[in-house]
């Protein structure tokens, strides 16, 4: 963390983690469950079967590098650099012989009847963004008045952030969609801003 000073400033991290249990706690992303307390995980007993390993929310690498750099004429430019890991992907399916977890559907730590463990089918590709900002400020009768651009995803990435992780239907067939992407990084986004302080 190198603070502002000589018109520049520069911070950055790097963290590494993981996130490991049979849990993730008061939600589930498993099945976007958002409601605290109110998931399935342990309603049935055989949901719990096979579900130890890295959890929804394990990215078990990240970087973040920010900095700005303030011109004499009243012109502040910054960056925002991010990079981290990709997350587990499950291949849920129906349990094959508990009629009470098959009621709940395809929630299961099963596909085609076998284990499939949490986390068992690797993880989403690693993702990256870089933004950018400039802003403009000015004193002109006695205020002080700002103008503002702020790009967000400059280089528009578009890599997948989550896929289909139901490996099979209801019908213990399987499911033709699974893999598939179902969230992108979001697209590119420009933001222009304008104030004044009094």
């Amino acid at each position: 963390n190198r603070r502002f000073a000589a018109n520049w400033m520069l911070q950055g991290s790097y963290t590494w983690s993981h996130s490991y249990g049979n849990c993730e706690g008061m939600v589930s992303s498993d099945f976007s469950q958002v409601q605290p307390y109110f998931t399935k995980t342990f309603d049935v007993a055989a949901l719990t079967e096979h579900s130890w390993g890295d959890l929804p929310n394990d990215r078990r690498h990240n970087l973040k590098l920010y900095g700005m750099y303030a011109f004499d004429l009243g012109v502040q430019v910054g960056g925002n650099f991010w990079l981290r890991s990709g997350k587990p992907v499950n291949s849920f399916g129906m349990h094959p012989t508990d009629p009470w977890a098959q009621w709940y559907g395809v929630k299961a730590f099963y596909t085609g009847g076998e284990p499939c463990a949490r986390g068992c089918a690797g993880t989403t590709p690693s993702t990256w963004g870089l933004d950018l900002s400039a802003r403009y400020d000015v004193k002109l009768w006695s205020l002080d008045w700002y103008l503002r651009v702020d790009a967000f995803n400059l280089f528009n990435n578009d890599t997948l952030v989550e896929v289909d992780e139901e490996a099979e239907t209801e019908t213990f067939a399987a499911n033709p969609s699974y893999g598939m992407t179902t969230y992108h990084q979001p697209p590119r986004a420009i933001r222009l801003g304008f104030g004044v302080s009094f």
